[in-house]
């Protein structure tokens, strides 16, 4: 697993580095220099692939792509995968009678973006539809009391769920050294359908009940 780990990251290192000799990496200087924003020789952008930093601090690594539909709007199709032999979100936030010792899951999601200028604006302000499908398996020891000989109990246990979200987020876009850029969302939608043991794999970071669901995310992009 650590060999297939650092081939994919010398692989992303390789691609960015390629991309950024490519475009000579100039720079906006949009914040030194606002009123020359529109005048600025940018390429345009048809295409970006997008990382999802937050993800890693729930045990997670999510890959995307953004890429251009008409003027002004865009498709956005990302996948990840989640993976921990402590479960340490689920043991800190989940439930206090249980010691998990594995977390796997899977999540992918379609996002349709509306932007208020063209895809390769320095600026730019979207709304964004999207749709999530995940599903998780949760397994350890889960602590009960036995009362008649006064003694605690651990059993094994696993967990599985999926389910279906819907929403919408408003956010803001950025770009900077002309091939990157930075985004930053909120927003929430329902999740209205689910399978599974949803009350036990449940988090706020990750809901699997059927609910409303609030969202907040940050995604970097770099121009393919």
């Amino acid at each position: 697993m650590k060999t297939k780990t650092t081939i994919f990251s010398l692989a992303i290192g390789l691609l960015i580095a390629q991309n950024a000799s490519a475009y000579q990496l100039q720079p906006l200087k949009k914040n030194l220099f606002p009123n020359a924003i529109e005048s600025e020789s940018l390429k345009p952008v048809k295409q970006e692939l997008i990382f999802y930093p937050l993800t890693f601090f729930i045990s997670g690594f999510e890959l995307g792509t953004e890429f251009e539909t008409r003027k002004n709007n865009t498709l956005r199709v990302s996948a990840g995968y989640f993976m921990s032999y402590t479960a340490n979100t689920y043991n800190q936030f989940g439930n206090f009678n249980a010691e998990y010792d594995n977390m796997e899951g899977f999540r992918s999601e379609v996002q349709y973006r509306f932007y208020s200028r063209d895809f390769s604006a320095p600026d730019n302000f979207f709304i964004g539809i999207y749709g999530v499908y995940k599903n998780i398996s949760l397994s350890g020891l889960e602590e009960s009391s036995d009362y008649n000989n006064g003694i605690l109990v651990y059993t094994p246990v696993t967990y599985k769920a999926d389910a279906f979200s819907l929403g919408t987020v408003l956010g803001y876009r950025t770009r900077f050294y002309d091939i990157f850029s930075m985004d930053f969302f909120f927003g929430g939608g329902i999740t209205p359908t689910n399978i599974g043991n949803t009350d036990e794999t449940h988090l706020f970071v990750f809901p699997f009940k059927k609910s409303i669901n609030m969202r907040l995310g940050l995604t970097l992009g770099i121009k393919i």
